[in-house]
């Protein structure tokens, strides 16, 4: 009941936001990511719970974020990796970048390095229909050229490389549908670093979301992978003989969690019901907020995928 009151209250704190004066608004939110709890923030957020619900950044890690937008995910991230850490935020409009940086700047997170590309399987650079919302994607073109916004893309191995990153830990990926073609582009990260990933696959390409597609390529890279969170559907994705495998240490909500077949994924996870019940699995509870005799605990535990 408290997992469903909190996206309830997810809904309401967008309503009231969306009302405040734009300087309050941005003072707001700024407070709320870099300040607020983090088990609460997941509460709040179905996206940030979603991509967290399996494994969460460590401090000292090193965290993608691919579709990084306004950057909350990317703020939350540089919190949990600390001053050890380092994220990379990842976005391919401009606009969004500029915007970005700003913000770490007026937060005082110095540990996030920001690129203005957009990831795909190969590098080169097209023209995409501008627009300045979170729908903005690389395989819209512009009803006429003159409009477009040139956008680069690049594969995340030839990102790292010129990074000079060596270790990478935990990726998000929310890339509009991209998602197929980013993984491509991953083929030596994947190999070779087997960081865990989080990846939004609720986007629509021929008439189904990817998520289908995302768990085949996952696999193609010897990687175990399960699909869910119906609220804003993820497929997480772990090398199951690494040490940085969910596998034995999984990170759940115990109230409320979806399994992997929530929903059927031949229609929109839009239209799917919500199933609520368990993971299947023994579980060892290894963190709770408010106490084991509260019976509105947030517990976090490990548990065994299923």
């Amino acid at each position: 009941m408290l997992f469903r009151s909190g996206f309830k209250l997810h809904r309401w704190v967008g309503i009231a936001k969306r009302h405040l004066p734009a300087g309050l608004d941005t003072f707001g939110v700024d407070m709320v990511w870099r300040y607020m709890p983090i088990w609460l923030i997941r509460l709040l957020s179905q996206e940030l719970n979603g991509y967290f619900k399996l494994r969460v950044p460590q401090s000292g890690d090193v965290v993608i974020d691919a579709g990084a937008w306004k950057g909350h995910i990317t703020v939350v991230a540089a919190r949990l990796v600390g001053h050890r850490g380092t994220v990379v935020a990842i976005e391919p409009q401009k606009v969004m970048c500029d915007r970005l940086k700003n913000r770490l700047a007026r937060l005082g997170l110095k540990n996030v390095t920001v690129v203005n590309s957009a990831l795909f399987d190969s590098t080169s650079e097209v023209g995409v229909a501008p627009r300045n919302d979170e729908d903005f994607n690389v395989f819209s073109r512009p009803v006429d050229p003159q409009d477009a916004e040139r956008v680069t893309l690049r594969t995340l191995d030839d990102i790292l490389d010129t990074l000079g990153i060596r270790r990478v830990n935990f990726i998000k990926m929310d890339v509009e549908g991209a998602e197929l073609e980013a993984l491509r582009g991953m083929q030596a990260t994947l190999s070779s670093m087997r960081p865990f990933l989080a990846i939004a696959s609720y986007h629509i390409r021929e008439g189904a979301a990817t998520s289908s597609r995302v768990e085949e390529i996952l696999r193609s890279y010897k990687y175990s992978c399960k699909t869910g969170n119906p609220w804003h559907l993820t497929t997480w994705g772990w090398a199951s003989a690494d040490q940085n495998s969910p596998a034995g240490q999984t990170i759940g909500i115990t109230r409320d969690s979806g399994g992997p077949d929530a929903l059927r994924k031949d229609i929109s996870p839009r239209q799917q019901p919500r199933r609520r019940h368990g993971q299947n699995g023994c579980s060892v509870g290894v963190y709770c907020i408010g106490g084991a005799s509260n019976p509105f605990a947030f517990h976090l535990n490990a548990t065994q995928p299923g």
